[in-house]
């Protein structure tokens, strides 16, 4: 190839490699929601209640703002799940 040919490639992967979407903890926080959905899985029903409301913090300007249903969704999955834990442990126990 010629050396324009080379540049414009360089310029082409530069521009493509190392780019994230910006909406990795939105997402991670809704996986983590979903998980938390086990009973008696206090651990991962923390994480995802932290990770979340992070996700919410950052969440200010485009892209990750426009994503911002993801952790929301999140965090009320992880209620749903403590609830469920609370539920678990209270029929357990009597």
């Amino acid at each position: 190839m010629c050396p324009a040919c080379w540049e414009l490639r360089h310029q082409r992967i530069e521009t493509n490699q190392g780019r994230s979407s910006g909406t990795a903890l939105q997402t991670a926080g809704l996986v983590l929601g979903i998980i938390a959905l086990v009973p008696m899985c206090v651990a991962v029903q923390l994480a995802s209640l932290i990770v979340n409301i992070v996700a919410l913090v950052r969440a200010k300007e485009p892209p990750a703002s426009l994503v911002r249903w993801r952790p929301i969704t999140g965090l009320a999955l992880t209620a749903v799940g403590l609830i469920l834990t609370l539920v678990t442990f209270l029929v357990g126990s009597a």
